[in-house]
């Protein structure tokens, strides 16, 4: 590895499958989703894998506290049709008449 650090991978230790075999040479360690050299994509360093990283974690917070929410209203909504079904539903208009 030239002087970047240790905290880069060069593509000859892993090839991109995301670029064609043909690239041109220019391209040698070329991150496509930043579009800057000196990794690959997905790699922690890039820019674009962290905003993605940091987005995943803030949505998938809210979405567990959605679904925490939807849990407790079911919850309440089978307590209420188990309450209802114990104490039975009012008398129809025809059983009263």
């Amino acid at each position: 590895m030239s002087g970047r650090g240790s905290n880069f991978r060069w593509i000859e230790e892993e090839p991109d499958p995301a670029y064609p075999p043909n690239r041109p040479s220019s391209y040698e360690g070329h991150c496509y989703e930043c579009n800057r050299t000196g990794h690959l994509s997905g790699h922690p360093a890039c820019w674009v894998a962290k905003l993605r990283h940091s987005l995943i974690n803030h949505y998938e917070a809210k979405i567990a506290a959605l679904e925490a929410r939807l849990s407790e209203a079911e919850n309440s909504r089978l307590i209420t049709i188990n309450t209802t079904l114990e104490i039975g539903s009012p008398p129809s208009v025809i059983a009263r008449s």
